[in-house]
């Protein structure tokens, strides 16, 4: 049986180059870019917190399947190790019930069939084994958790916080209610040391990685909502949820019930338990409907197999309830909600098994060759012409695979794609690195952006950056897009004027002072109590800005508070790489449209935000270029 399954669990692919540049459309490119990216920050030596800043780290190429630079024996050994912890987890399962554990079991390998997302699975295994820890006090089991928590630290650094968080309280439990404490003690010590001293040896600067991430995942909730899917799957969810945690918490306050408020009563192992599901549950809930476009998938693949593991350690005697509870919400899944078949099928294993016997190399070049005769993604001779051989390059706003597949010599700015600077912190990291003497000698500009945002806004500082020290070279276009070729060279600085503040609120219009000059602009925003509740254990609600043009046009863009306090230029109106290249110029007076007024707007009756809005704006001076 459990050969069977493993079959199963087998992944679908080895190599994905396929799935490097999203079926060659731009708009499918921006996962597969920085998967890209990941790997090209390895492979040129890049410090991770520090060059290359994304929520996923060194060993990205774990969760990704992507080989560029790796070794594919990498990619193997993790597969290994991950069929041998659901040997573990099985063989649990069909020790409390041979029927309903073979059920389990086979649930289990369809569900990771279905959605393999590496970083959930790691975390199911890292419950299991705390869990075991817990409740048995096993050593052995406390050793394999910490393996997994270092490993996620270095696969996708978000994750590890919620890791270390439920590693940190399992182990203090065990120590202070076990006898034998001398290895746990150890282990709360080898897992910090473990990874500064990986840290050292790898190129991960720990703090700047941490701190980044943090101040990713904090602005996160702000920049990247989205609601597609209906709010009823956010409610079933929840009610899931609640309903499993109150399930679990029933044999324990009937304990207490019936046996009083003694110490050993109030704290034993079912309390941890229940505190490692609740938080595993709430970040999986965030994770999934933050952005409930395809990310909902993930709850209703994840958490059943959350409520297997747990149940089947914390209370064998409902584990066949829990069994039940679990193919409901993953047929909810798969047949409501995917209505997609699941990729089982022994064709795409037979695929991967070929694959491990396949030279990379040989793989690499057979899809180059593909690309260059089906002419997609192929910058233009004359623009490849004007960048040399030791010339490095960064592109503007996300799609690193264009760079790779002209092989061209990457060079980036820290946030990697544009859309991921959310706060003042980061957009300024960014300007520093455009500003400094190791910014790229060329930059590939696209005035793109995602989720109906004004594209302009985003990575503001090192557009600044490029007004300042780049000229524009070349416009081109090409199958993925329209964009423009900038080059560094001289220097014509950007002057902001002294600032200027008003008062003002949501929907109400600001009339610029002059049309023809350009302003940078804040805005001072703030939550109100309920805001920060929602924003907290859901997601706040989308605002806006409308522009009204001196012609009479008007246009909404979603923005992010973050983004807006930070300062943004407005004025003139920036719509196309033709306007980015006069803006870079000088070219003022060749910038037709200017915009006359703006106002902040609510696209929901309470948008979390109080209404009162700080407003700070100042001139800026452009020089033009010689």
């Amino acid at each position: 049986m459990f050969a069977f399954l493993g079959y199963l669990l087998i992944p679908t692919r080895l190599f994905n180059f396929d799935y490097l540049c999203g079926n060659y459309r731009a708009g499918d490119c921006i996962d597969p870019s920085w998967m890209l990216g990941a790997n090209l920050a390895r492979v040129q030596n890049f410090v991770f917190g520090r060059d290359w800043v994304f929520t996923f780290g060194s060993l990205a190429f774990l969760s990704t399947r992507n080989d560029v630079g790796v070794s594919k024996f990498y990619l193997i050994a993790f597969d290994i190790l991950v069929i041998a912890n659901f040997c573990f987890i099985f063989r649990r399962f069909v020790k409390i019930s041979w029927i309903f554990g073979f059920i389990a079991s086979f649930a289990t390998a369809m569900i990771v069939a279905n959605y393999r997302d590496t970083i959930f699975i790691l975390t199911a295994f890292l419950i299991f084994w705390l869990c075991v820890g817990v409740i048995e006090k096993s050593d052995w089991a406390f050793f394999a958790a910490s393996l997994i928590t270092i490993l996620l630290f270095f696969i996708k650094v978000n994750a590890s916080f919620v890791a270390l968080v439920i590693y940190g309280v399992c182990l203090v439990y065990a120590i202070s209610s076990s006898h034998k404490k001398l290895v746990k003690m150890y282990l709360a010590v080898f897992v910090p040391l473990a990874i500064f001293a990986i840290c050292l040896l790898t190129n991960v600067a720990i703090f700047d990685y941490v701190r980044t991430s943090l101040s990713l995942i904090d602005n996160y909730n702000d920049a990247m909502q989205l609601s597609i899917y209906s709010t009823n799957y956010d409610y079933i969810a929840a009610f899931s949820m609640f309903f499993v945690a109150a399930f679990l918490a029933f044999p324990y306050l009937a304990n207490i019930r019936s046996k009083g408020f003694g110490f050993a009563e109030i704290i034993n192992h079912k309390p941890v338990i229940i505190f490692v599901y609740l938080l595993v549950s709430f970040v999986l809930f965030k994770q999934s409907f933050v952005r409930s476009d395809g990310h909902i998938l993930a709850f209703f693949s994840m958490f059943p197999l959350v409520i297997l593991i747990i149940s089947a350690i914390y209370s064998p005697r409902f584990f066949k309830f829990f069994v039940l509870v679990g193919l409901l919400l993953f047929y909810w899944e798969t047949v409501l909600i995917n209505r997609e078949q699941m990729p089982i099928s022994g064709l795409s294993r037979a695929a991967y098994l070929e694959s491990v016997f396949r030279n990379q190399d040989d793989e690499r070049e057979r899809y180059y060759k593909i690309l260059e005769e089906s002419n997609v993604r192929k910058i233009p001779a004359e623009i490849l012409a004007e960048i040399g051989a030791d010339d490095s390059v960064d592109i503007i706003p996300y799609d690193i695979s264009l760079l790779y597949f002209n092989k061209l010599r990457y060079n980036p700015r820290p946030i990697v794609q544009s859309y991921s600077v959310f706060n003042d912190y980061l957009i300024k990291l960014n300007g520093r690195k455009y500003a400094s003497e190791t910014a790229p000698d060329f930059v590939i500009f696209s005035n793109e952006t995602i989720d109906k945002r004004y594209a302009f806004f985003d990575d503001q500082a090192a557009k600044i950056a490029l007004i300042e020290r780049y000229s524009c070279v070349k416009k081109f276009n090409i199958d993925t897009g329209k964009f423009a070729l900038l080059k560094k060279g001289g220097f014509s600085p950007v002057n902001f004027l002294e600032s200027k503040s008003v008062n003002s609120r949501f929907n109400q219009e600001f009339v610029l002072p002059d049309v023809s000059k350009i302003y940078r602009v804040k805005f001072k925003t703030t939550y109100t109590v309920w805001g920060r509740i929602v924003r907290t254990f859901y997601k706040p609600n989308e605002i806006g800005i409308e522009f009204t043009l001196e012609s009479g046009e008007t246009g909404v863009f979603r923005v992010t508070p973050q983004i807006l306090e930070s300062g943004v230029l407005i004025n003139p109106f920036i719509g196309s790489e033709s306007d980015f290249c006069e803006l870079v110029a000088g070219n003022l007076s060749e910038l037709k449209n200017r915009i006359k007024h703006f106002k902040l707007i609510s696209f929901d009756a309470e948008n979390g935000l109080n209404e009162n809005i700080e407003i700070e704006f100042q001139e800026v001076i452009i020089s033009k270029k010689q």
